[in-house]
């Protein structure tokens, strides 16, 4: 019976860690699972960021760096290691990083923000990060 119940959790975690979205460093693949991502949360003033603004910066211009790129999906993934949902948090997450980018704040100012955001997930208290994310828009 302790046996039976044992392999039935396992299979449910190993279950919730397969369902756990990730995110490639590869700039159309990461637009489409980003997009995919925040399907379950209807339409909204994100769906528009996530479908044009997002996808015209990372696939049509130069202006993201691609240094920016990869602290951002190395971010996410964290984020989604730590449960932080797809919406909001994520999503506010890169729509900050690509509000930094088209407010052409220097390469210093982004990496001090990025610091904060990451002494944020380091903490054991997500919700002081899950605040601040969310309430202080860039």
């Amino acid at each position: 019976m302790v046996v039976n119940r044992l392999i039935l959790m396992c299979a449910m975690l190993f279950t919730l860690s397969l369902n756990a979205q990730t995110f490639t460093a590869n700039r159309e693949k990461f637009v489409k699972e980003f997009q995919a991502s925040l399907t379950e949360f209807g339409k909204g003033e994100f769906h528009d960021f996530a479908k044009k603004t997002l996808p015209q910066m990372l696939l049509e211009s130069s202006e993201f760096p691609e240094a920016y790129f990869t602290k951002m999906v190395e971010t996410c993934n964290l984020m989604v290691t730590k449960k932080l949902k797809p919406y909001p948090e994520i999503y506010q997450y890169v729509f900050s990083v690509a509000s930094l980018i088209k407010g052409k704040q220097s390469a210093a100012s982004f990496q001090a923000w990025h610091s904060s955001v990451d002494k944020l997930l380091d903490n054991k208290n997500i919700k002081k990060f899950v605040i601040i994310i969310f309430y202080i828009r860039i």
